[in-house]
């Protein structure tokens, strides 16, 4: 289809398509119980965000998404429960740090707090590691940091383009339920792609084997 009509139809399509993905995550979100279903339901939300962004747009959403909502369960939730752990670790660390009064506590406080950083920016790259990668869950973890800090300009564009979709979705509520996640989680493989797609040699970080064990 051409023209004006053409470009509506797709535009519509592409809403559905995001309102579909979006309640796809709240629902199995909600069949893991929330905690054990959230990790899952992003690497599934982001695995078809990927084949979207990689042109396959005639994927069959549900079959991609319940494919690796059961694959990735456990290294999901396991990956995201390190991850966590790591943010918790560091947030502990401040707070004690910040309460000493002294010098070197307000540089440890002051360079924890650049690692925490580091840490949101890592957190981005979690879950396009998972769903672009074949590796063990601490090799995720280790390369997500590793990205972070290796583009720092393309981590900051997914920082600046996550709270412009959050402001958004709070300014229109209408929008929460439907149209929140999917177009988030689209920018943030679009954007990792192109990082994921740079020769190994460009970053001189990442080994030749995690690079070849696409998934």
């Amino acid at each position: 289809m051409e023209g004006l009509i053409g470009g509506i139809y797709r535009y519509c399509e592409w809403i559905m398509r995001f309102a579909y993905i979006n309640i796809l995550w709240i629902l199995f979100t909600i069949l893991g119980f929330i905690v054990f279903g959230a990790a899952p339901a992003s690497a599934a939300m982001f695995a078809v965000s990927r084949k979207w962004v990689m042109g396959n747009h005639d994927t069959p959403i549900f079959s991609v998404f319940w494919d690796t909502y059961r694959k990735e369960f456990v290294k999901a939730n396991l990956v995201t429960f390190f991850m966590f752990l790591i943010g918790l670790l560091l947030y502990i660390d401040i707070q004690l740090f910040q309460q000493m009064k002294n010098i070197f506590a307000y540089v440890i406080s002051f360079i924890l707090m650049g690692v925490l950083l580091i840490y949101f920016a890592a957190c981005f790259y979690l879950f396009p590691l998972l769903v672009h990668y074949e590796t063990k869950v601490f090799q995720y973890i280790k390369y997500s940091f590793l990205y972070a800090v290796s583009y720092p300009m393309h981590s900051i564009l997914m920082i600046v383009g996550t709270v412009i979709i959050y402001f958004v979705v709070t300014t229109i509520p209408g929008l929460l339920p439907v149209l929140s996640v999917g177009p988030l989680s689209v920018l943030i493989i679009s954007i990792s792609y192109r990082v994921f797609s740079k020769k190994t040699q460009h970053m001189g970080i990442v080994n030749v084997h995690f690079a070849n064990a696409l998934k």
